[in-house]
C-alpha cells in the first residue's frame, strides 16, 4: 500500500526539523570549542611562566643542577598542548565544513 501524501509531507518536515536542530547544536558547539582552545592556551602560558620563573629566579640554596628536567617538562607540556589544540582545530574545521 502506497503512503498517503500527508504522511510523505510529514516525514519531510520531520527530517527538516531534525536537520535544523542538528545545525543549531553545531552552532552552539563552535563557541564552546573556541573557549576550550583559549583555556588550553592560557593554561600552557601559565605553566611555561612557572617553569621559566623556577629556572631564572635568584639563586637560593635549592639550585636546580639538572636543567634537562624543566626542559623536559616544558617539552612534554608543549607536545600535549599542541595535540589537544590540533584535535580542537580539527573538530572546529569539520563543523565549519558541514555547515558551509
Amino acid at each position: 500500500m502506497a503512503p498517503k501524501p500527508e504522511e510523505i509531507n510529514q516525514e519531510g518536515k520531520t527530517g527538516e526539523m531534525e536537520k535544523a536542530k542538528s545545525d543549531e547544536k553545531k552552532e552552539e558547539e563552535i563557541p564552546d570549542l573556541r573557549k576550550e582552545a583559549f583555556q588550553l592556551a592560557n593554561y600552557y602560558f601559565v605553566f611555561q611562566g612557572v617553569i621559566l620563573t623556577a629556572i631564572y629566579s635568584p639563586p637560593t640554596k635549592h639550585k636546580c643542577d639538572y636543567r634537562w628536567i624543566p626542559f623536559s617538562l616544558s617539552l612534554v607540556a608543549g607536545i600535549l598542548n599542541l595535540s589537544a589544540l590540533s584535535s580542537i582545530a580539527f573538530k572546529y574545521k569539520s563543523i565549519l565544513d558541514e555547515k558551509g
